[in-house]
């Protein structure tokens, strides 16, 4: 449930967002590595076929979240994530990923690295310029391992970065890319 970016189009902002503490929802937990473990176990062993990385928040906030990927890849499980991708190289997630996902998408939401860094709410040392690197830190990791992973990135648009449509293809056109993903803001009318 925890993330480490704070864009403001999240639909789970209730759940991590400073805004929401007090709320009944509000929870920043992350899964302890026990039960993250016996989940994995409980996958194999029922014949889970694949599992999508998401959340109320950043999956690569967990730090147990390497050995649970290596654990299901080594038990033919396939998986995908959405991630932000800017904590890979805190937690060495490249060869995990590149050797046991089916695909990996950035969220990138913005063409600029103004926006990215303004409407994700990014921490110091946690924007655009890391992203990138680790964006092209798993795609080299893809090419030496001569892996046939996916690797996209996605654009939210809203309000506030819908002019940079072109900047973001432009940009991500001369990076080796596998796809360009582009979806409206879902937007909560009970906010």
């Amino acid at each position: 449930n925890a993330c480490n970016q704070g864009c403001g189009f999240c639909l789970s902002s209730y759940i991590h967002f400073e805004s929401s503490r007090g709320l009944s929802t509000f929870d920043r937990s992350l899964m302890p590595k026990e039960i993250l473990t016996n989940l994995c176990e409980d996958f194999v062993y029922m014949g889970v076929k694949a599992v999508n990385w998401t959340g109320g928040g950043e999956p690569t906030i967990n730090p147990h979240l390497k050995f649970a990927v290596n654990y299901l890849g080594e038990n033919g499980v396939k998986m995908g994530i959405f991630t932000n991708g800017v904590l890979l190289d805190k937690h060495d997630l490249f060869d995990a990923f590149v050797d046991n996902m089916s695909w990996v998408r950035f969220s990138v939401d913005a063409g600029t690295p103004e926006t990215y860094n303004e409407v994700r709410k990014v921490r110091p040392g946690q924007g655009w310029d890391k992203m990138v690197s680790n964006l092209k830190g798993l795609i080299e990791a893809k090419n030496r391992r001569a892996s046939n992973m996916d690797i996209g990135v996605g654009f939210v648009m809203t309000p506030y970065s819908y002019q940079e449509i072109v900047d973001f293809a432009n940009f991500f056109k001369d990076i080796d890319v596998d796809y360009c993903q582009y979806k409206p803001e879902v937007v909560n009318k009970e906010r």
